[in-house]
């Protein structure tokens, strides 16, 4: 793999995604407006990643 290229889903990372994107959107219903504008963007970049294969975490630490 070179560097170029961005590591593929697997299929424990897309139940992750699916399963984190359904507890945002529970959690939608009990926050502000500001705070649900915040969520709304990040449960939009995680269907990005399941829709185009590549996983992106936030905050790539080992």
């Amino acid at each position: 793999m070179t560097s170029k290229q961005e590591p593929a889903l697997t299929q424990e990372q897309r139940r992750w995604l699916m399963a984190r994107i359904q507890q945002l959107r529970s959690r939608m219903k009990t926050v502000g407006p500001f705070r649900q504008a915040g969520i709304h963007r990040t449960i939009e970049g995680m269907k990005a990643q399941l829709r185009t294969g590549v996983w992106r975490p936030h905050d790539p630490r080992p």
